[in-house]
């Protein structure tokens, strides 16, 4: 079976991720794959391990070519909007991944929060006699639509929860990749393994902001005081002219291997990304949720605060109070004996639980299966 993974064209590492992860889960023997994405990310896919088709991806008319010259028996996308029209109009079957705050019907939390779809990257799709989409509600007309995560997080709305189409996936992550001549690599392996060893026994508090958030004023300061403080931090956050005196507990790398950096840390501060809230439930840390005002990652941060597995606070908002709150919360979670962290790590165990359950009976060969045989007994 020959089975095509098109990423969102605004965030193709991001939504690149999980379409590699479930291309890593689909035996070569029966398998081939294929990805389609812009020239600039060519080289970074490849050195992944995915096979990228010679196209430089811009939209319906290069996905177009695709679909001619690879044959995909399916198509698999992460909230593509090409993806979203060229497979209607192909008639190929497609697999699509959606997430909290973008399912049909689904009430946000926070009406006055954005998305960050760009659906003008399809203006020009009139010129094909379809409809253009303006909401994530409109990419989803797919025979499958895949959940990255757990139902007790990813909630989908009463109307849905019985629809066969939507299935559960567990986290759609991939392995550290951090090697010497990598093409992710911005700092050395082993500076990043000794920083960490350097700092074995002690608390080190990890910051990542994921590749398309953008940190806040507010955020680098907290950055700065937790560092003057000499508390080690481990960041994809770059910070302009650490002193000299205490570089010795900043580390700065723009790509981090996540697995290995989460194995060490104490406290993860995060964005609450699709991919990025799932590790410090996998290695069972505690941590806080700086929001965005993105509907689909606060409306995540907000669940996981309810659950007891995180706290989360709204860096947009110009309070003080934040600014204590957030000093509050690291002191409290680096103090693993503290009743907070207790129940905290209680819920995130409860939480790592459900995650090996459904990642266990995940089975996306068989998905697959699924989805071109509905096909063929249309046809």
């Amino acid at each position: 079976m020959r089975i095509l993974f098109v990423p969102n064209a605004g965030g193709v590492i991001s939504h690149g991720v999980p379409l590699l992860a479930l291309s890593k889960q689909l035996p070569a023997s029966t398998f081939s794959t294929a990805f389609l994405v812009g020239k600039e990310s060519h080289a970074l896919f490849r050195a992944l391990g995915a096979h990228v088709l010679d196209l430089a991806h811009d939209g319906a008319r290069t996905e177009m070519i695709a679909y001619h010259r690879f044959k995909p028996d399916v198509v698999v996308d992460d909230m593509s909007i090409s993806t979203a029209i060229v497979s209607q109009l192909s008639g190929i079957p497609r697999v699509t991944i959606q997430r909290t705050g973008e399912f049909p019907g689904s009430r946000r939390d926070n009406t006055s929060h954005s998305g960050n779809l760009d659906f003008e990257l399809l203006r020009n799709v009139s010129a094909l006699g379809l409809v253009r989409p303006t909401s994530p509600a409109d990419l989803v007309q797919s025979e499958c639509v895949l959940v990255p995560g757990i139902p007790s997080i990813e909630r989908l709305p009463a109307h849905l929860q019985a629809d066969p189409r939507y299935v559960y996936t567990g986290p759609l992550l991939i392995d550290d990749r951090f090697a010497q001549g990598d093409a992710l690599l911005t700092t050395d392996l082993s500076v990043v393994v000794r920083y960490l060893q350097h700092h074995r026994g002690g608390p080190v508090v990890y910051v990542t902001f994921g590749n398309i958030a953008q940190p806040t004023r507010r955020l680098l300061a907290l950055m700065r005081a937790l560092i003057e403080r000499r508390i080690a931090v481990i960041s994809n956050v770059l910070l302009e002219d650490v002193a000299t005196a205490e570089r010795d507990f900043y580390l700065y790398a723009r790509y981090l291997p996540m697995h290995l950096v989460c194995s060490h840390a104490s406290l993860v501060v995060h964005h609450c990304g699709s991919g990025t809230y799932h590790y410090p439930l996998m290695h069972e840390l505690p941590s806080i949720a700086i929001g965005t005002r993105c509907y689909d990652r606060d409306e995540v941060a907000l669940r996981l605060h309810q659950l007891g597995a995180c706290t989360y606070l709204d860096f947009l908002d110009e309070s003080a109070a934040i600014d204590a709150r957030f000093a509050e919360m690291v002191d409290t979670y680096l103090n693993r004996s503290s009743p907070e962290t207790q129940r905290c790590l209680a819920s995130v165990r409860s939480l790592r639980s459900e995650i090996d359950t459904v990642t266990a009976s995940f089975h996306f060969d068989r998905v697959l299966a699924g989805v071109a045989g509905t096909r063929k007994a249309r046809a």
